[in-house]
């Protein structure tokens, strides 16, 4: 637990150390930080405080580790033709199509996250189906029940076959058939998805192919 304390007052003193600037210097900082960004912004001050920029870091930086520890699975590049054999880029990498789909299918069932997430809509109704959820409510859903649902076919199968058709499905009968990318939710969607996304992909196309 030694590294996690280190970190932890590691950070702790960052966040002192900017929030000890005023507001000018802040916002003229050559290399901005999510610190100084939050600090900037016109969020209250309840969300400011060391212990809420504490849980930020922490949660960008864990997110980041357990989702890119838990999808390290072997594989071998075949057939691949890359400009310089012996360090492929991450943008040649992203054209090979079954190297990305053992990366979906590994992250479709390594769960970084697993709890759910809520989100409220505050001033207007969300349409589910037949249902309505009123202004105000908290809705959630997890990337383990969306990723084990029937919308996967023998879903706690790893089964990277499943990202190369092009056929869509649908999340119930009589519903629109939609890609499966759709319903593809490691990082979380929307305005709160996962600020380490890019890394994590950039990481995992490089240490599985080298």
């Amino acid at each position: 637990m030694k590294p996690v304390f280190s970190f932890q007052n590691e950070i702790k003193k960052q966040i002192i150390k900017i929030k000890e600037l005023d507001h000018e210097k802040q916002s003229t900082e050559r290399h901005k930080t999510v610190f100084t960004v939050i600090l900037g912004s016109n969020l209250p001050p309840q969300e400011k405080t060391v212990i809420t920029l504490q849980q930020e870091a922490a949660g960008v930086v864990g997110a980041a580790i357990e989702t890119s520890k838990t999808t390290l699975l072997t594989t071998e590049l075949r057939e691949a033709s890359f400009s310089d054999p012996g360090k492929p880029t991450w943008s040649e990498l992203e054209q090979l199509l079954y190297l990305t789909a053992v990366i979906k299918e590994g992250l479709r069932l390594g769960y970084g996250v697993a709890q759910r997430l809520p989100r409220i809509s505050k001033h207007k109704a969300i349409q589910y189906d037949t249902y309505s959820v009123p202004p105000g409510t908290p809705f959630s859903m997890s990337s383990y029940t969306q990723h084990t649902s029937s919308i996967f076919n023998d879903c706690f199968a790893f089964n990277p076959d499943r990202w190369l058709t092009t056929a869509k499905v649908a999340s119930a009968p009589g519903r629109e058939e939609k890609s499966l990318d759709r319903f593809f939710v490691p990082f979380s969607k929307g305005t709160r998805w996962c600020l380490g996304q890019t890394l994590a992909w950039a990481q995992f196309y490089i240490g599985l192919a080298t």
